[in-house]
């Protein structure tokens, strides 16, 4: 298991001649103290186009000796964070270790950047580190001045050096300090850095290359092709940003984020199908369904936790109790469903699939021209396509459809991806939208629970369509997709607690006489709630609903 940690620093570079001033009359009483010299040999690890790098993701092997201090021999991966100001915030994880080594846990978190390319030693640094701790007054380590001298190895042979000067903060938030020790620093000569670990500046410019994926800009102008290319970068992303925190299990918004973009991407692939190699879709739309019924499992536990820990809140002390057992057996489940989870995200079909994203990024998968769409014939126009079912039993998932009843494409053109998006994706909105207006037409007065969930699907697709289109198509495009938005979570939340109840009837009917009792209490709750969202989703579409909103799609 790895020691995990936030790293905050300022980085500064210097001449060969700077001169560390002096840091003495601190404030807070803050007072510097020199440290052992320390010899620090770095090993890098990436593939041979620094893919990790060019993400801001660094892997390493660490050998440090300081005089009267235990030799370390550990690798260390660093993963960025978001965070402001002139702090760089990364998440640091540390395996003892060997550099003949490298732990599995580390090669797991790397995977969604490495995909299925080969790790292998890109750089070896020597770095003679002068440390200066800053402590307070009660002897806490506030933070550690490290002055480093570095040299770029080629097997025996220095190819540069070059000199940095980091302030790591590793005690309590101390006020200022940070200010006023880089304030002193620069006023002796050591200016700003740019952020970059040493090996990014030992290797240069093919280690500051933007990365291999990356996001794509949308103008009023673009393609269909670039259309295409933006929406599957942009699903390929977020998977990625969220591969390391599906695997440390640290935050259940991770495994929302992941399954959120899956969801996305088989939702863009549907709407832009038609632009698109009919098989290719198909496919990936496939494997796409794969992950998300894995990421489902899980987020669909956290979501349930959440609510009976709220409703369980509001019952009688005498059943708390019965509703900690509640927890316990959803979170075995969960559990059993992360270790799912994990071995799809370290198999080789989910680096296939990320390979096959990234591939398409870089060269979209475009259909030809001159190859019909067999399947035009066989729609009914404006019905909604059947979904599957769940992978938890209850409804059906958001996006799953049989692509063996689609919509025709609008026209024919010569070359799909060369066409400007502009012309086509009001038309293509607006299949969506019929979908939507045919399921809520299709209502009994009272409706079911699988009929609303059937709205839910239709606006949920509607929105992902006005999101994909709003970057070309603007400001009505946003609107349309914020009502739609506004729908599916009226919807979203009414389906919680029709799957809530589901579970507890499920495992009540199994339980103790007082889990059972609880579970009884709670599935009240739900169906209280439940009759309160079936009360006010009508509000929400009749908004949707609204001519202004939905003329663009007409014009």
């Amino acid at each position: 298991m790895a020691k995990r940690s936030v790293e905050s620093e300022v980085k500064l570079e210097a001449g060969a001649g700077f001169v560390t001033p002096d840091l003495g009359g601190l404030g807070g009483g803050v007072v510097a103290v020199s440290l052992p010299e320390q010899r620090l040999t770095a090993t890098y690890v990436d593939t041979p186009d620094l893919r990790l790098m060019r993400s801001g993701v660094t892997l390493r092997h660490r050998h440090e000796v300081a005089p009267g201090q235990p030799l370390v021999s550990e690798w260390t991966l660093k993963l960025p964070l978001p965070g402001d100001g002139p702090m760089l915030v990364r998440r640091e994880l540390r395996w003892p270790g060997p550099v003949e080594d490298l732990p599995a846990e580390a090669g797991a978190l790397v995977r969604a950047w490495q995909r299925s390319t080969p790790l292998d030693v890109v750089a070896r640094l020597v770095t003679i580190r002068q440390r200066t701790a800053l402590r307070a007054p009660d002897g806490e380590v506030l933070a550690e001045m490290d002055d480093d001298v570095v040299s770029v190895m080629d097997g025996p042979r220095l190819t540069a050096r070059f000199r940095e000067i980091e302030l790591e903060v590793t005690g309590r938030d101390a006020p200022g300090l940070v200010k006023e020790v880089v304030g002193r620093l620069e006023r002796a000569g050591a200016r700003r850095g740019d952020d970059r670990p040493k090996v990014v500046r030992a290797l240069g410019a093919p280690a500051s290359a933007p990365p291999d994926v990356a996001a794509v800009a949308l103008g009023r102008q673009a393609t269909v092709a670039e259309v295409v290319r933006a929406a599957l970068a942009d699903g390929y992303l977020r998977i990625v940003r969220h591969h390391a925190g599906v695997h440390l299990d640290e935050d259940i918004e991770d495994v929302h984020q992941a399954r959120v973009a899956t969801r996305r991407l088989r939702s863009d692939l549907r709407f832009l199908r038609h632009s698109m190699d009919r098989e290719w879709v198909r496919a990936t739309r496939e494997e796409l369904g794969w992950l998300a019924a894995s990421l489902g499992a899980v987020r669909d536990a956290d979501v349930l936790a959440e609510r009976l820990r709220d409703h369980g809140a509001s019952l009688p002390d005498d059943d708390s109790p019965a509703v900690a057992e509640l927890l316990a057996i959803l979170a075995a489940e969960r559990a059993a469903a992360l270790r799912k989870l994990v071995e799809a995200v370290d198999s080789p079909r989910y680096v296939a699939l990320l390979d096959r994203l990234a591939a398409a990024v870089a060269d979209p998968p475009m259909a030809s021209p001159a190859t019909p769409d067999p399947t035009a014939a066989s729609e009914v126009a404006g019905m909604p396509e059947p979904a599957a079912p769940e992978s938890a039993g209850v409804l059906p998932p958001a996006d799953d459809l049989d692509l063996s009843a689609e919509s025709p494409p609008l026209e024919e053109v010569p070359a799909p991806g060369d066409v400007r998006a502009r012309s086509m994706l009001a038309p293509a909105v607006a299949r969506p939208m019929r979908h939507l207006k045919a399921a809520v037409d299709a209502l009994d007065k009272r409706p079911s629970d699988d009929q609303l969930h059937q709205v839910r699907i239709a606006a949920k697709r509607l929105r992902y369509a006005c999101e994909t289109a709003a970057p070309v198509s603007g400001k009505d495009a946003w609107a349309l997709g914020r009502a739609a938005a506004d729908l599916q979570t009226v919807l979203g939340d009414f389906h919680d607690t029709v799957v809530a109840a589901a579970w507890l009837r499920r495992v009540g009917a199994h339980a103790t006489p007082p889990v059972a009792l609880a579970a009884g209490q709670l599935i009240a709750r739900e169906h209280a709630d439940g009759q309160a969202l079936r009360s006010s989703w009508g509000r929400a579409w009749k908004r949707l609903s609204k001519k202004k909103l939905v003329a663009w799609l007409h014009r």
